[in-house]
């Protein structure tokens, strides 16, 4: 699973359909979180862009996109005492501000709302996306644990599925045993979160619409759970 896949960005034009023959998977974002994807060969991307590393695990249904990102928001080795990262519910909630202020620069659709909301006792934002005939198009679940900002997207741009939207975004979990927390920094700039907004979602979009290869060959991965699709 660790195995790294290099991979370029390619334009997906397929129509969307959701259905119980569908097969879902477990797979291991990192050690802490766990995500359902459909199929068990996935699309993996490790990468760095402008001194930020990031880690993608994506799949398709044939136009619905799945995405689960990991982006790291501060090195384990920096100096905590000038840690820019949220210390308390109030500033969690400006640096999440400044997160969207920076993806609604870089998405090409209009934000429909922005929300903070609760899941598995995390406090993160939602932000949803719709087209000019105000069809939704993209919705974007991110919470921040410990130095890194977890981002789950689901995108279809020809027909949204609510059903397989929902399964997607509600699939993610945290380990047993695992030690997390939301509040680790003492700082009260939040630029950093404004500029990551720009800049970490740029990889999702390429002429207004979220594009992957599909050259290279796909990974299966031995670690995984097979489950069923569920409305």
């Amino acid at each position: 699973m660790k195995k790294k896949i290099l991979i370029v960005l390619l334009i997906l034009t397929f129509s969307s359909t959701f259905s119980q023959d569908v097969d879902w998977y477990e797979f291991d974002l990192d050690s802490i979180i766990t995500v359902d994807l459909p199929e068990k060969e996935i699309f993996e991307l490790d990468t760095v862009m402008k001194g930020v590393p990031i880690y993608q695990m994506f799949n398709y249904i044939e136009n619905s996109v799945f995405i689960a990102q990991k982006t790291e928001l501060e090195q384990n080795d920096s100096n905590e005492n000038l840690s820019s990262l949220p210390y308390d519910l109030k500033s969690l909630n400006s640096y999440y501000q400044e997160l969207s202020k920076g993806i609604v620069r870089t998405i090409p659709y209009k934000i429909d709302t922005i929300v903070e909301f609760k899941n598995k006792e995390l406090f993160g934002y939602k932000l949803k996306f719709i087209d000019s005939l105000n069809s939704p198009v993209y919705e974007i679940d991110m919470f921040i644990i410990n130095k890194h900002l977890y981002s789950f997207i689901y995108s279809n741009e020809v027909a949204f599925n609510q059903t397989e939207k929902k399964y997607f975004l509600n699939s993610f979990t945290i380990k047993d045993n695992t030690k997390i927390n939301q509040f680790m920094g003492d700082s009260i700039s939040y630029k950093i979160g404004y500029l990551l907004g720009n800049n970490i979602f740029l990889i999702l979009i390429v002429g207004g619409v979220i594009t992957y290869i599909v050259k290279w060959k796909k990974k299966s991965l031995t670690t995984m759970h097979k489950k069923n699709a569920k409305e």
